[in-house]
Formats: C-alpha cells, sequence, structure tokens
C-alpha cells in the first residue's frame, strides 16, 4: 500500500466505483468486516480510521458527510464499501455506484 501525504491545501480525492454494503458480501467473506446498514460510515483503504469524508455521486451530484471505519478487506476494484445508508442518502445506483471521496480537512471551516 502506497502512502498517501496530504497537505492543508491538497486533500486526499478518489474517483470510483464503490460497494454498497450488504451482509451477502460479509457473508461469503468478499468483505472481512461488517458495516451496520443506518450508520455514516465507510472503509476506505488509503483514509486513517475517523477520517471525515465527503461522499458525492457522480451522477447526481447529492453528496454527504461520512466517517471512515476500521481497516477492512474488500475488492481492490472497489474505491471503497460505503454503508446502505449513505447509498441511499446520495440516490446511489448499485449498478452504477460510482462516486468520488474528499477528504475533509479538520481546519476548514464551515459558513452556515
Amino acid at each position: 500500500m502506497q502512502d498517501y501525504f496530504r497537505y492543508a491545501d491538497n486533500p486526499f480525492i478518489n474517483k470510483g466505483f464503490s460497494l454498497i454494503y450488504s451482509d451477502k458480501f460479509y457473508d461469503n467473506k468478499i468483505i472481512s468486516k461488517k458495516i451496520n446498514e443506518r450508520s455514516l460510515v465507510i472503509f476506505q483503504k488509503n483514509l486513517k480510521k475517523n477520517t471525515i469524508v465527503k461522499i458525492t455521486n457522480i451522477l447526481n451530484n447529492k453528496s454527504v458527510i461520512g466517517t471512515v471505519g476500521n481497516n477492512a478487506d474488500y475488492p481492490l476494484f472497489n474505491n471503497a464499501v460505503l454503508s446502505l445508508r449513505i447509498a441511499d442518502e446520495i440516490s446511489l445506483n448499485e449498478n452504477e455506484p460510482y462516486v468520488e471521496i474528499l477528504e475533509v480537512l479538520e481546519d476548514v471551516v464551515f459558513v452556515a
């Protein structure tokens, strides 16, 4: 695995196909850990646990803020594993689960 170094002006960003978590993937050993379907947790190999991320459905531009969970094994083809809640919140099509994952840096200020 490659180390990724990020700076305040250069957050981690990745676009690709995600896997929407299902117990059948865990039962068939495709994914090594479980995700609660109502959580806002993702598995992502390049980010540390508890990293805050913005997950965006590239096809409709809907997004949600989530958190990286424990390290888990999942197919290398996928850029992440998303909870069912995240997939629902961003109206992700399971046949075309193309998302962007953007690290939300802690020193970024949000103005409402």
